[in-house]
């Protein structure tokens, strides 16, 4: 179809995951790509509030963005019915039964915004209720980073940080959402991850959890100082830092951080990734991956001892998010897969 399509988005109220797909099409609308109509509504009893669908010239498409693979329940297989394509931000090939034919890799998420949250919820709210709902979490996030925050071209940071900033789950608030043992063992492993570093690199490694009550109860001496938690702090330290190092999240997902640390070209130290992507993304070009902690030392000794091989990863990364991870590259990807633009 050629053409400037009309998109109707319906986005539930307050939720970051979906951040990164609302700020896609409002860049798309502004560049002039497409017509927009934006729908902000209350949760819904039966689908996620990180489901976003959107109706393309007569098309029906939906975006998952939550943690983990789907869970094929009677709601959803209604849903999935109602759909022309699905696409889901936890990819796993064979895993969606009779409609793996509508289902496509979203690809990596994270949560930027292009208007302030307040502006939006003025702008885009159509049900009673929901401008009041949207603007109390907007003022929550505040300080919700634009696509511009996390942008920066490669460069040689060889004499930068290692960072390893990140959280730790309170069990206490997950139990309902996750099995308690899958919360403990990412925590563990993120605990592990920074003792490890610490230890092996001393005085350049800065990296931590953030100092929640909960991560101050049970990882006391994994936890940073408050200023280290706050999003500009952290956004300058990724940006200068000479290797940046991530783990996957809950439900083996590929964490936020992985899309962050693309948008700043770094050259990047991950756990194998267990969901797809779009694209070409994947170890030794884009990141160097670890499965232990011997091989978490050594991946990011390798970026250190050869910066000429940093830069690569760096600048790789970089054209990888103009390709498909900037939230506008991301849903016009979208788009083009299910036929809406040329």
């Amino acid at each position: 179809m050629s053409g400037r399509p009309t998109v109707e988005l319906n986005v539930v109220r307050g939720t970051l995951h979906t951040q990164q797909l609302l700020t896609g099409f409002l860049m798309l609308e502004r560049a002039g790509e497409l017509d927009l109509k934006v729908r902000l509504l209350p949760p819904s009893r039966e689908l996620s509030s990180l489901i976003v669908t959107a109706t393309i010239d007569g098309r029906r498409v939906g975006y998952d963005t939550r943690d983990g693979i789907i869970d094929l329940h009677s709601a959803i297989r209604r849903y999935l019915d109602s759909l022309d394509h699905f696409f889901v931000r936890s990819y796993r090939p064979g895993a969606y039964g009779a409609y793996e034919s509508r289902v496509r890799p979203l690809g990596l998420n994270y949560d930027v915004a292009m208007f302030h949250p307040i502006s939006l919820a003025a702008r885009y709210a159509t049900a009673r209720g929901v401008a009041r709902a949207a603007t109390k979490v907007a003022l929550r996030y505040d300080r919700l980073p634009f696509v511009s925050s996390y942008e920066q071209a490669p460069g040689d940071w060889r004499d930068g940080p290692v960072v390893f900033l990140t959280r730790c789950w309170d069990l206490n608030e997950h139990k309902e959402a996750e099995g308690l043992e899958t919360v403990a063992a990412v925590n563990a492993s993120r605990a592990q991850a920074v003792r490890t570093l610490r230890s092996a690199f001393g005085k350049r490694f800065i990296g931590g959890f953030k100092p929640t009550p909960y991560a101050r109860a049970h990882f006391p001496d994994c936890v940073v100082d408050a200023r280290m938690a706050r999003r500009r702090t952290y956004l300058h330290l990724m940006k200068q830092a000479s290797v940046c190092v991530t783990t996957r999240g809950l439900h083996q997902s590929n964490g936020w951080k992985l899309a962050e640390y693309v948008a700043a070209s770094k050259p990047i130290v991950t756990e194998p990734l267990l969901y797809e992507v779009p694209g070409e993304f994947g170890p030794g070009t884009n990141y160097v991956e670890f499965r232990n902690p011997d091989g978490l030392v050594a991946a990011v000794q390798e970026l250190l001892a050869d910066s000429s091989k940093a830069v690569r990863v760096a600048t790789a990364n970089r054209l990888y998010y103009m390709a498909a991870v900037r939230p506008d590259a991301l849903v016009r990807n979208s788009l083009i897969a299910c036929g809406g633009i040329a």
